[in-house]
């Protein structure tokens, strides 16, 4: 719930923060005209609502009854991935609207935001799916991605034998 409310206070702030500021006798946006400006706005905007939504829900989890926190969790999950995947786009639509007149820094930042996307799909996905999976196939699709990263996080020392 605290990540929701720190996303919504960024989204917030980011939308009257624009990248590019304002034109000073119209009051409108610089970059008004611009596809990724409109990127921008759009991501802003859904990831604001629907981290409001998470918010609420689990304020809603808070009231001590069991099985509506499970249902809770369940609903916010998946809209707290969109949440993060919207913020991530936002990010990217930003920096690329700042740094279009620079092409190599830009698509830098676009190719190093589309890894992270990647990468945040692939933790997020099996999160939305339901806790049990029949067919064995998706089952081992999405349980070496987490193998993986277990292996990759795991350190080399272990931490009982320094007890």
């Amino acid at each position: 719930m605290l990540v929701a409310i720190l996303v919504a206070t960024l989204t917030f702030s980011a939308a009257f923060t624009l990248p590019g500021g304002y034109n000073r006798p119209e009051g409108m946006a610089t970059f008004l005209e611009r596809h990724a400006f409109h990127v921008f706005i759009i991501c802003n905007t859904i990831a604001m609502y629907s981290s409001i939504i998470v918010v609420l829900a689990l304020v809603w989890a808070q009231l001590g009854d069991l099985n509506l926190v499970i249902v809770a969790f369940k609903f916010t999950v998946p809209i707290f991935g969109l949440t993060l995947t919207m913020v991530t786009i936002t990010f990217m639509a930003g920096n690329y609207l700042v740094l279009r007149n620079l092409n190599w820094l830009a698509y830098v930042v676009l190719i190093i935001g589309s890894f992270f996307l990647l990468t945040l799909s692939i933790l997020f996905f099996p999160l939305c799916l339901p806790t049990s999976l029949h067919h064995p196939i998706p089952r081992y699709i999405l349980y070496y991605p987490f193998c993986l990263l277990i292996k990759v996080t795991r350190s080399d020392t272990d931490y009982t034998e320094e007890e």
